[in-house]
């Protein structure tokens, strides 16, 4: 019997569970190593040998051989027996898996089981997994070539609160009552034996007895194992409910803050590698042009609707914010709109984080009506005081 020993690295040398592989002829291709520790032998003794030479004698075995009807009718066989050379009874599962076009090979798994037969109900705590373990908390599913569960951790049934034992062996798309036939899991499934050897992953809402709807987000690899011409898909099932109906809220909450943001009187921006990045309506209004035209400024156009003589303190106060300055005090100063009109704003400036990347939040407020009456207010008064010093008459206040 050949062993590829430059395929991929053997799928049973990283499983936490008692399991062998073998043909339809009962000859053993390969071995767990939680199996060989319990029967104290290695490899080379074990495979290429009949199962029944190293495990029972053929006259030993129960009243009908679970791995014949496996291999003839298809179907996963499970039964209680004694190993003769270790304490205590194990439950095997036999089940088909196809490593060749023309070819069924007979997977068996073994949990031990301390409790009498009438109150068992034994749980799987390990499972044929490629680099997978029982201690990762993303549910994984391991499906052979033709779609059938080889493997669940225990994550995957805790999540879908499946026993491990009820679903190995059944075609994926009869676990959970059927739960994952949709069409697009089908379509999923279909890119997999199609030959794609990453499977993109998609949202689904799934309904199940048990949970009711659930969005889950399903996504794959494939990877083959030394020896075996079909490959096996491990399939990742996440639930991703809660954290789908946070975003929506979330994005609700973000939609009514942006509104506020759009609508707000006071100009808002966000300015970040010396370009405007985000403006808001009245920021475009106060700056002189379109939001759209806002966000394609260059730098030196964005200084060039600065006054001239506001220039030089702006260019103080960027370059505090460039040497550590977390906010600048409010300050007044004008734009000079393309058409020769003046603005006044008073602007406030923060440093924030924006998209990972550090940047400049811009509040500021048109205040050109405010200064307008200030300068009138003191005309006034100016012209008041000149009243009062030039008139002959004597004025008591």
């Amino acid at each position: 019997m050949s062993d590829n020993r430059n395929d991929t690295a053997n799928l049973l040398d990283y499983i936490n569970t008692i399991a062998i592989i073998m043909d339809r002829d009962h000859v053993i291709h390969d071995a767990s190593p939680m199996l060989l520790d319990l029967f104290k032998a290695s490899k080379e003794e074990i495979v290429g040998r009949k199962c029944w030479e190293v495990f029972h004698e053929r006259n030993d075995s129960p009243g009908y051989c679970p791995f014949e009807r496996v291999v003839s009718q298809g179907e996963r066989a499970i039964i209680e027996d004694s190993f003769p050379s270790a304490d205590g009874r194990y439950l095997m599962m036999h089940f088909p898996i196809r490593t060749k076009p023309d070819e069924v090979t007979v997977a068996v798994l073994a949990e031990r089981v301390d409790i009498p037969k009438s109150h068992a109900s034994p749980q799987f705590s390990g499972g044929i997994e490629h680099l997978v373990y029982d201690s990762i908390n993303i549910p994984l599913l391991v499906l052979d070539s033709e779609l059938r569960v080889i493997s669940a951790n225990e994550s995957f049934g805790k999540t879908f609160r499946l026993s491990r034992i009820d679903v190995v062996g059944l075609p994926f798309y009869e676990v959970a009552g059927g739960s994952f036939n949709t069409q697009n899991v089908q379509d999923l499934m279909k890119s997999f034996q199609n030959g794609d050897t990453r499977i993109d992953g998609i949202e689904e809402k799934v309904e199940f007895p048990q949970m009711g709807m659930r969005t889950l987000a399903i996504r794959g690899n494939k990877f083959n194992i030394r020896g075996m011409t079909l490959p096996f898909l491990l399939l990742e099932i996440q639930d991703v409910t809660d954290k789908v109906r946070m975003e929506a809220e979330l994005r609700e909450r973000e939609k009514g803050y942006r509104q506020l943001v759009e609508e707000a009187f006071e100009g808002i921006a966000i300015m970040q590698g010396g370009k405007y990045v985000y403006v808001n309506e009245a920021f475009a209004v106060q700056i002189g042009c379109t939001r759209e035209n806002a966000l394609r400024l260059t730098n030196e156009e964005i200084w060039s609707r600065v006054h001239p003589e506001d220039v030089h303190l702006l260019k103080q106060r960027s370059g505090a914010l460039s040497q550590g300055l977390f906010i600048l005090p409010r300050v007044r100063f004008r734009y000079v709109h393309p058409d020769g009109s003046v603005m006044w704003v008073e602007s406030f400036v923060k440093k924030i984080e924006y998209d990972g990347k550090p940047a400049h939040l811009i509040f500021q407020n048109d205040v050109t009506d405010y200064i307008r009456f200030i300068k009138e207010l003191k005309e006034k008064e100016s012209r008041l005081r000149a009243l009062f010093d030039t008139t002959p008459i004597a004025i008591i206040v």
